[in-house]
């Protein structure tokens, strides 16, 4: 039996921003992978030009560390800065957000250090980074066909990072028998695109006064207080800013508006009932494919959005059981239990093999079912897979 202790894994370093331009979807899909880690007995920190004062103190409170990049946000200063940093750390350094570009990532890929690249629809052009992660229902490998031969892919929603509430939540499979009570409008962290209020005047033309519509602002302080103004008088809607109990909120509501991010990706692994609205470009075609195997309604792109198509849609659903059971049934939503940073065998290391031999993992359904192992990438110019 190896009496070998266990090496403590290297710094997690993680490169993402979260603002009122671009939301809080970066940081808090990335937040499992930071879960995770810590969960294995490391430590991870965030280098963000850009983030709510509220989320940098719940990422503290979460004993994550945030600190403070000056340099304009995806320049290459930026990425001098943090590859500086992840070197001096001898960091495994994550990247996530749009915008990161090829020459950003190139950058980062140089590290002798394990990298991965969080990613959608493959935006960035070429990809070098040892990992490429992309959860969405669309991604494909002819998609990241521009990539390194060392670049190994993890695609599709079997690989979501699902954070640690969500995962133990106890009512995450709750039965849904298709009556519509309950509401839940969450857009994320905040709402890039202004659709809250577009979508709150629509919910307030429902004919039916027994409903309860929670409607979940983010950080955004003005974004709430605007909207304050639109539900007054109705006492159907309760309005919230941040809420840290999100899992609680998509176990709890029968119906789901949100966006076609990391909410829906959330809210599959609850199977909740939802209507999605496009708020990027890069969510169009996973947003479609979900409608496309019923686990969905497409509500559109949020720029064209009306109160009152948006109204006459989720009336019909009230009166349409059968939909909304079905969207509860579809097969497609992640199946991920946890994501992790190393495999069990990488917990058994030594300090000297976490930086000659450096991992990352994906545990399915509780069991490793994709584990890569990065070695010396330099010299050897691939890395290994070692299970599927």
């Amino acid at each position: 039996m190896d009496s070998t202790p266990a090496a403590q894994p290297p710094l997690l370093l993680i490169r993402a921003d979260a603002d009122d331009r671009i939301g809080a979807g970066h940081v808090m899909r990335t937040l499992a992978l930071a879960q995770a880690w810590q969960a294995l007995g490391g430590r991870a920190t965030y280098f963000s030009a850009a983030m709510f004062p509220t989320l940098v103190e719940r990422l503290r409170e979460s004993n994550l560390d945030v600190w403070h990049s000056t340099a304009p946000v995806g320049s290459s200063s930026d990425a001098e800065r943090f590859v500086q940093l992840a070197k001096q750390h001898q960091a495994v350094a994550v990247v996530d957000g749009y915008q990161f570009d090829q020459s950003y990532l190139h950058q980062v890929a140089l590290l002798p250090t394990a990298t991965l690249t969080i990613d959608d629809g493959a935006r960035a052009g070429k990809y070098e980074t040892d990992l490429v992660l992309d959860v969405g229902l669309e991604a494909t490998s002819e998609s990241y066909a521009c990539r390194s031969t060392r670049t190994r892919l993890l695609l599709g929603p079997r690989y979501s990072l699902v954070r640690t509430e969500f995962i133990h939540h106890p009512r995450r499979q709750r039965e849904r028998l298709g009556n519509v009570e309950s509401i839940l409008v969450s857009l994320g962290g905040a709402d890039p695109t202004g659709s809250l209020p577009t979508i709150v005047r629509g919910l307030r033309r429902l004919k039916r006064s027994d409903l309860c519509i929670r409607v979940i602002a983010g950080f955004d302080a003005k974004a709430r207080s605007s909207l304050q103004a639109i539900v007054e008088g109705d006492p159907r809607f309760q309005l919230f800013g941040y809420r840290d109990d999100m899992a609680e909120q998509y176990a709890w509501a029968d119906l789901a508006i949100c966006g076609g991010g990391g909410s829906n990706h959330e809210m599959a692994v609850f199977r909740t009932p939802r209507c999605l609205v496009v708020v990027a470009d890069n969510q169009v075609a996973n947003v479609r494919e979900f409608e496309r195997i019923r686990a969905a309604v497409n509500l559109g792109p949020a720029t064209g959005l009306e109160a009152e198509r948006l109204a006459s849609i989720v009336e019909q659903l009230l009166h349409d059981p059968e939909r909304i059971r079905a969207m509860a049934a579809a097969r497609g939503a992640p199946t991920v239990s946890a994501p992790v940073a190393s495999s069990s065998d990488c917990k058994k290391s030594t300090a000297r093999s976490w930086r000659r031999h450096r991992c990352l993992g994906v545990i399915i359904d509780g069991r490793v079912r994709f584990e890569i192992a990065i070695g010396d990438t330099r010299r050897r110019g691939h890395a290994a897979r070692l299970e599927e």
